[in-house]
């Protein structure tokens, strides 16, 4: 270091006191002229500038090591967790599933941003703009004491120049003075012409010291004239070393703010997403999973329909049983129905002849059971009405992985009347393609995996299933005139579930949901939002898809046009004295919102005002929703990144705040009906508008193809109201006529 260095500075010289040392700012001349008079200035310069590089490349080893090390060991880790996720998800009902789930995905997503991070800082954020600048900075460097050194070879020349005729000078001059001495000494004894030689000698030794003494003088000038040249010369070093320090330490600061930037970018969502996980963690009840898991096991018909009886009988020897069981083994050639026609055995409840009405214990469901067949009991056991095979199906056991083993069923699943699938279609749980393992409801023509049936959301109508509807991202004025409904379907149950289970969840709105789970629900809502079954999602996951579908929409419910309206009266409730004022204000503002968006708006913020209300045990009072809520139903249309958004943020969320914390008197009773009943009324005359605008063209091309149009059943059903549907019988299986048409009319209909 070069702080303690003590200068030995001539009188005269600028001289700082060790007070302007400490607290005083050098200006760069002051800089300079500290330098330029050490005799050693330019060395502890280039000295320092040397030191900078090499710590320089000190930083670039550590940072470049360090990112090699946490892009190898984020790579490790995210090939963990994309491999334990999917077998921690394998099966359901686990304590801390969704937990663990969701900590993975934080892993992966972690993970992905780190290397995304680490590759920026090998890149041009850190090693590349540095290693530029140090390159420069050692080049520079190197030509500056390069120069140096030439000036410092030319004044070392010059100066043994002036030494070499300083002492020429002075010998030439004692040379002289002792001539002339010895000539004084002589000219009293020394004859008259030895005189005029001594006289001749000692001009000569005059001459020449005179030569000698002009060259002398020369070389003293030329010695100052180097110096002053090498002044100039180290003024100009100093002035470009100090210029090339800066601008490094410059490079230097830009990448290590960026570094540092990074870091706390990957940094900042941690320690949320940990609070998040441990305060998930906090509300999990011992136990409960295992409850679920209990709830959700079939529960065998028999301990419904029969009194609980002692599991072994004493069974009387009949032939023609075995004689059956021989003939089905030879002719299937499989062990399996000998297994499952002995288990069934094993475990009857009544036997008392074969072929009678207990041959099993599903008999009283089944109009097979009464055949002396041990394929005539394969019925699902412990399943109810809507698990059973159609009367008209010869193979039972569809449902069943192997002997004994069944496929879990959600609540959803059990409102609809399965039968096997023939021709391959699409699965409307997980979106894809069914070609074996299939079934479908033979009331509503839902299709799914057998895999599928744990996990479906979607109920029985008992009719045939709407197409499949874009939900998400669609105006609302749009999807409610394509839905008949003046609030969407998945507002309302998604608030009706929350309002039942949700509300004394601990941060409900606040806490997310599984990222998985999240998106399943979204699917089931996209593919019937009306008929979706909530009870077996979790409250924190509805909640997500709740803001999840308000965050999507292309014009928020508090339009883009009055968007500064809303900013202003915010403002204006933060004056003291001014909050009725507001709320008089927000009230006949949100009048001035389309009808649709009035009605969704009021029953969301009535809705939010519950939840509010319990505060105490979900710890989300109006404010925190007003947080969570506000950039999603007030944005601009650049979106909530834009800087106009960002600072208006803490007005966003004062003007849901207002709305949630006096709901009930913005949103008035009569208000709320008047704009239902007008909204009502022009979903109506759309409707019929609708209708004939594509009936009419579908009904003539009907025509033109020589079919009869008098009579319902000449249309397609999904062409009749639920009324003619329910009065007339028609057959799933049945084949399709030749209907002409606009195919955009029909789309989605293929199940």
């Amino acid at each position: 270091s070069c702080e303690n260095l003590v200068s030995d500075v001539e009188s005269g010289s600028l001289v700082l006191a060790p007070e302007d040392k400490k607290h005083d700012t050098l200006s760069p001349e002051q800089i300079d002229g500290i330098l330029l008079l050490m005799e050693q200035g330019i060395d502890f310069a280039l000295q320092h500038a040397k030191l900078w590089s090499k710590y320089v490349k000190d930083l670039m080893m550590f940072v470049e090591k360090r990112a090699h090390l946490e892009m190898e060991y984020n790579r490790n880790l995210s090939k963990l967790a994309m491999t334990v996720r999917p077998l921690i998800n394998e099966e359901c009902h686990l304590p801390f599933q969704s937990i663990y789930c969701t900590a993975l995905d934080h892993e992966m997503d972690n993970s992905n941003s780190y290397q995304i991070t680490n590759s920026l800082l090998l890149g041009n954020k850190y090693l590349e703009p540095l290693n530029v600048q140090r390159t420069e900075h050692e080049k520079i460097r190197k030509q500056l004491k390069e120069m140096w050194h030439k000036e410092l070879a030319n004044m070392h020349k010059v100066i043994a120049n002036l030494q070499n005729c300083h002492s020429t000078y002075v010998k030439y001059q004692q040379d002289w003075e002792l001539i002339h001495e010895e000539n004084q000494r002589a000219a009293m004894f020394d004859s008259q012409g030895k005189l005029d030689r001594r006289r001749l000698t000692e001009d000569e030794a005059m001459q020449k010291s005179l030569e000698v003494e002009m060259a002398y003088k020369a070389a003293v000038i030329e010695a100052n004239d180097c110096h002053a040249h090498m002044q100039k010369v180290k003024t100009f070093i100093l002035q470009r070393i100090r210029e090339l320090i800066v601008q490094s330490d410059q490079v230097l600061k830009t990448v290590t703010v960026a570094y540092f930037q990074l870091q706390h970018t990957l940094s900042t969502p941690l320690p949320t997403q940990f609070q998040t996980l441990y305060e998930s963690s906090l509300l999990y009840d011992p136990g409960s999973q295992y409850l679920e898991f209990v709830k959700r096991l079939p529960i065998p018909l028999s301990s419904q329909s029969v009194p609980v009886q002692q599991p072994f009988i004493f069974e009387p020897y009949f032939k023609g049983a075995y004689k059956i069981l021989e003939q089905e083994r030879k002719s299937t050639d499989s062990a399996e129905s000998e297994d499952l026609f002995r288990e069934k055995r094993k475990y009857n409840i009544k036997t008392a002849s074969f072929g009678s009405d207990t041959d099993s214990i599903a008999s009283s469901q089944s109009n097979k059971s009464h055949e002396p067949s041990p394929t005539s009991s394969r019925n699902l056991i412990g399943m109810s009405s809507c698990d059973e095979l159609s009367a008209n199906d010869n193979d039972g056991s569809y449902l069943r992985y192997g002997t004994g083993q069944r496929y879990a069923m959600s609540k959803a699943a059990e409102t609809h009347t399965f039968r096997k699938l023939i021709t391959p279609s699409r699965c409307r749980e997980c979106d894809s393609y069914v070609y074996f393992h299939g079934i479908d409801c033979t009331e509503c023509g839902l299709t799914c995996h057998k895999k599928c049936l744990g996990s479906l959301a979607i109920q029985c109508g008992h009719k045939r299933l709407p197409r499949k509807m874009t939900t998400f991202g669609v105006d609302l004025g749009q999807h409610l005139a394509e839905t008949d409904t003046v609030v969407p379907h998945i507002i309302t149950k998604c608030i009706e579930e929350i309002d039942a289970r949700g509300k004394s969840i601990k941060g409900i709105y606040r806490v997310s949901g599984v990222k998985s789970r999240v998106e399943k629900l979204c699917q089931a809502f996209e593919n019937g939002a009306e008929l979706v079954d909530l009870t077996d999602s979790h409250p924190n996951v509805i909640a997500n898809v709740l803001k999840l579908y308000l965050r999507q929409l292309p014009e928020p419910l508090l339009t883009f046009c009055l968007y500064t309206d809303f900013i202003r009266i915010a403002k204006l409730s933060e004056e003291a004295g001014s909050e009725q004022t507001a709320v008089e204000e927000l009230k006949e503002l949100v009048r001035k919102l389309p009808r649709h968006h009035y009605l969704t708006l009021a029953m969301l913020m009535q809705h939010l005002e519950r939840v509010a209300s319990e505060e105490i045990i979900n710890s989300m009072p109006s404010s925190n929703l007003g947080i969570v809520f506000g950039p999603t139903l007030l944005r601009t249309p650049e979106g909530s990144a834009s800087l106009n958004c960002l600072v208006d943020t803490v007005h966003q969320t004062r003007a849901i705040e207002l709305m949630i914390k006096f709901a009930n008197e913005i949103f008035g009773i009569q208000d709320i009906a008047q704009a239902q009943e007008s909204a009502r009324m022009e979903l109506d005359l759309s409707s019929y508008k609708g209708i004939q605008k594509h009936s009419q063209p579908a009904l003539l091309g009907n025509c033109r193809c020589g079919e009869e149009t008098n009579s319902d059943d000449e249309l397609p059903y999904f062409l009749l109201s639920d009324d003619q549907m329910s009065s007339k019988n028609i057959p799933h299986e049945a084949m399709p006529k030749v209907f002409e048409g606009s195919l955009k009319d029909y789309q989605g209909l293929e199940g």
